[in-house]
C-alpha cells in the first residue's frame, strides 16, 4: 500500500477494522482524564495508527524500536516539542493500559518523551562585567537617570545608598 494512499481516520478504521477503534474508545473512557483530554487522546492516537499503517507496519505486531520511530516521524515533520509529546503521551498510556488489561505488552516502556532543547542558555558576566557590579554595589554615590514619565523627564535614583543597602546588595551579588 502506498503511503499516501490512506490520509484520513475513516481510512485508517477501514484498514484496521473497527475493533481497534472499539479499544481505543474503551481505553480513553477509562482514564482519568478530562473530557477535552479524552478528544486529544483520541485524536492523537489515531494520528498514531494512522502512521502506523502509512508506514505498512501491523499494528499487533510493532515493538519498542516502532515507537521510536514514531517519536522520530514527529521530531522530522517539525512539530514543537510539547507538540511532540502530547502525541506521544497516549501511545505510552495506551500500551500501560492494554498491559494491565493483558492485551499487548507495553512496547512502549522506557520510552521517554521529547526534552525541549535550550534556545537561550545562561548568560554569564564576563570578568570586567563582574567587577564592575560588584563595585557598584560598595559604591555610596546615588546615581541618577533620566527617565521619561508622561512625556516629561523625570530624574530617577538607581537606587539608595545607605550603608546597610550596600552591604547587602554586595553579599547578594
Amino acid at each position: 500500500m502506498a503511503t499516501t494512499a490512506i490520509t484520513t481516520t475513516t481510512q485508517v478504521l477501514d484498514v484496521l477494522g473497527s475493533s481497534l477503534n472499539t479499544l481505543l474508545n474503551v481505553f480513553v473512557s477509562s482514564q482519568d482524564i478530562n473530557p477535552n483530554s479524552q478528544g486529544t487522546y483520541k485524536r492523537t492516537f489515531r494520528q498514531f495508527m494512522l502512521w502506523t499503517v502509512s508506514t505498512g507496519k501491523d499494528f499487533d505486531e510493532l515493538k519498542g524500536s516502532d515507537i521510536i520511530e514514531y517519536k522520530h516521524h514527529l521530531t522530522e515533520i517539525g512539530l514543537s516539542t510539547a507538540s511532540q509529546n502530547a502525541y506521544l503521551i497516549p501511545v505510552r498510556r495506551f500500551y500501560e493500559w492494554a498491559e494491565r488489561e493483558k492485551l499487548y505488552p507495553n512496547i512502549a516502556s522506557g520510552i521517554k518523551g521529547t526534552k525541549k532543547e535550550r534556545e537561550i542558555g545562561h548568560m554569564f558576566l564576563r570578568d570586567g562585567e563582574s567587577s564592575s557590579l560588584l563595585e557598584w554595589a560598595k559604591t555610596s554615590e546615588t546615581r541618577k537617570r533620566q527617565s521619561k514619565k508622561k512625556g516629561q523627564a523625570v530624574s530617577v535614583v538607581d537606587r539608595p545608598t545607605s550603608p546597610e543597602v550596600q552591604t547587602r546588595d554586595y553579599a547578594i551579588i
